[in-house]
């Protein structure tokens, strides 16, 4: 019984069973508000934006952080946008 495996109350019946393999495909087959079909949709790409945020107690330097520079330069040329801010 499907109750028995879930509300195993003395761990027996857990520990005794063999594991098993499960393959699962999850479509989805309702319409959308426009009447047409999901999978018939092209996706939705980048939907959270690609902005990188960093905060900081002061302006970061050459001169004091010269590694934490490089790695601001880094997150310019990567394509995403980069917002500084300092207290």
């Amino acid at each position: 019984c499907a109750v028995d495996a879930i509300c195993d109350t003395d761990g027996d019946a857990l520990s005794k069973r063999e594991p098993v393999e499960v393959d699962v495909l999850v479509t989805r087959s309702s319409p959308t508000a426009s009447g047409e079909l999901a999978a018939n949709r092209p996706a939705r790409r980048n939907r959270i934006p690609r902005i990188i945020h960093q905060t900081y107690f002061e302006e970061i330097t050459i001169e004091k952080y010269p590694q934490l520079l490089r790695l601001q330069n880094t997150w310019r040329n990567s394509g995403w946008e980069y917002r500084f801010y300092d207290d």
